[in-house]
């Protein structure tokens, strides 16, 4: 009896441990608060999966009903997604380059932008597409990158990944990290700033998308 009433209540030693750690139950908290968001998009796309017949078709329904742009303002495309012809005046060289044997065109893997001037400003930022977990880094000619990447489910039984598929966001050249590397993160958290680090010729974003392991091009979902 001495000893339960010497003893803190179980209350109490939450309250003691939460004083202690804080970032810990906030952490906690936010995961379960992210995890309750994802399910409810999930929910709300559900209706529209089972009609896709193609990865690219369900990747656009999610980002249609549950995603946000990665980049504000109005925005220039300089490269596209896939075999592309060299233009030595356009500001980058940005992801997998894969030349053929004269050199007039390129395997890009991934989009290119950059953000335009609009009423005086240009927004350099990017931001998080989706709800998801970060994985920061330097991959070599990609410079300094940033991931989010997400687990989606849906009905559809065109789409083999047994019910669940993971989605991943990628971003290269970045000047600037925003976030820090397994970060949870929500849509429109900014992420990042736009730069040329890496082999880069100019400041600009390439961005890749990838549903499970294969890499879909961005402007089919967009």
């Amino acid at each position: 009896l001495i000893l339960a009433l010497a003893s803190p209540s179980i209350a109490e030693s939450k309250k003691n441990i939460s004083k202690r750690t804080p970032s810990l139950y906030e952490l906690i908290e936010k995961q379960s608060e992210i995890d309750r968001k994802i399910r409810l998009l999930q929910q709300k796309i559900l209706n529209k999966l089972p009609s896709c017949k193609t990865k690219e078709d369900t990747l656009k329904a999610y980002f249609t009903e549950a995603a946000v742009p990665s980049m504000k303002g109005k925005i220039k495309i300089t490269a596209g997604y896939g075999r592309i012809k060299i233009n030595k005046n356009v500001n980058n060289t940005g992801g997998n380059e894969e030349y053929d044997i004269k050199k007039y065109y390129r395997n890009h893997t991934g989009i290119d932008r950059i953000p335009l001037i609009s009423e005086g400003k240009r927004n350099d930022t990017l931001y998080a597409s989706f709800d998801g977990v970060t994985k920061i880094g330097w991959k070599g000619g990609y410079g300094r990158c940033v991931e989010i990447t997400s687990i989606i489910e849906f009905p559809s039984p065109t789409i083999k990944y047994n019910g669940y598929a993971k989605i991943t966001d990628f971003h290269a050249h970045l000047r600037k990290w925003l976030v820090n590397n397994n970060e949870i993160v929500e849509k429109g958290q900014p992420i990042g700033i736009i730069g040329q680090s890496g082999r880069s010729r100019g400041i600009h974003n390439h961005w890749e998308v990838y549903f499970g392991d294969k890499r879909i091009n961005p402007r089919n979902i967009n």
